[in-house]
């Protein structure tokens, strides 16, 4: 409540410069150390409340200074440091904290809707969450839904979210004609190596072609590969597929293993 009531430019300028000395301190003694909010002398709640305060206040200086070319103020050359807190303040244990205020807020229409926008904003401003947006807003809704038979957020969720990924699953095998097992180790071995199979490989396991039926036949070689005509799909069609099932299972990684 005290940030509200600061008056006039230069009030505001004190309180950020103090508040990022505080992100600055927050910073080097996680780095360190193994962190502990006694060391502030504020509590985690407190400081979430500040840094909300502080974006705030940040969109309102940055609308000045855009709404008036001519502008001098000391505030021109103001550091924001807003990556530390994205980098202290967007954790796991974050975003957890916020899925139980939706539950704790489920049956409060007016309370459920800013929360559920200040999510969307706290996800769409991260790069580390950002691809998990869906995941986490749709959650949200399902939380709201089912509060009362929820006792554990982070078993729901947990739950939630592979059945989301099996549904994907299940989609992705669909489309490109892999049985779901096959693209489950597919994942896994991805999750372990960090490397996607080449091209050679990708068809000779995963594209559906007909030789597969056929025990007695061999596999067409990496010579052969792209060259079209008959039943074989041509370099373009090879091409098309690699990429649209690379990009797939990267997109996967990125949003259900965490």
């Amino acid at each position: 409540e005290g940030v509200d009531s600061l008056k006039g430019e230069q009030e505001k300028i004190r309180f950020i410069k103090i508040f990022r000395s505080l992100l600055r301190l927050k910073a080097s003694l996680e780095t360190f150390v193994k962190f502990d909010w006694g060391d502030l002398n504020i509590s985690k709640e407190i400081f979430e409340e500040f840094v909300s305060k502080y974006k705030d206040l940040y969109t309102e200086l940055e609308t000045t200074r855009k709404q008036n070319d001519s502008y001098q103020g000391e505030t021109v050359q103001l550091s924001f440091d807003l990556e530390l807190i994205e980098q202290n303040i967007v954790d796991f244990d974050y975003i957890v904290n916020i899925l139980s205020q939706f539950k704790e807020i489920a049956s409060m229409r007016e309370a459920f809707r800013k929360e559920y926008q200040r999510f969307r904003q706290i996800l769409e401003t991260s790069d580390e969450w950002r691809p998990r947006k869906d995941l986490l807003l749709s959650f949200a809704w399902y939380l709201r839904k089912n509060a009362g038979s929820v006792s554990d957020v982070i078993a729901s969720f947990n739950a939630y979210k592979m059945e989301k990924l099996n549904a994907r699953l299940m989609e992705l095998g669909r489309e490109l004609k892999i049985p779901v097992e096959k693209l489950r180790n597919l994942l896994d071995q991805f999750l372990i190596t960090e490397r996607f199979p080449p091209l050679y490989e990708i068809v000779i396991n995963y594209y559906p072609l007909k030789w597969r039926d056929n025990e007695t036949e061999e596999p067409p070689s990496s010579s052969y590969l792209g060259e079209g005509g008959g039943d074989f799909p041509s370099a373009k069609e090879l091409e098309v597929y690699y990429k649209r099932l690379r990009a797939a299972v990267v997109s996967l990684v990125r949003e259900y293993h965490w």
